[in-house]
């Protein structure tokens, strides 16, 4: 979670964080944790794959969604979430 918080920290010091809504929950990981985060504004793929690098998502993964990016596929980014019952 370091590199995280100093990673936005630093974003928010240059004014790119500005109506970003953060929802942090934790990981079945301990010492991990997942992040959401819902812009104002859309995004291109590419800075959107950045940013996940810079937050501390897992490399291995951004650079498969940057390899679906570059080749167009209709699935670029994945993410699973479990849905909760309740």
């Amino acid at each position: 979670m370091g590199v995280l918080h100093y990673h936005r920290r630093l974003l928010k010091r240059y004014g790119l964080t500005n109506g970003w809504r953060w929802k942090i929950a934790p990981s079945k990981t301990p010492g991990h944790a997942h992040v959401t985060i819902t812009l104002p504004r859309v995004m291109s793929i590419y800075k959107r794959i950045a940013l996940a690098c810079v937050l501390g998502s897992d490399r291995t993964r951004e650079t498969l969604n940057l390899i679906r990016a570059t080749r167009r596929s209709s699935m670029n980014i994945l993410f699973f979430e479990r849905r909760h019952r309740g």
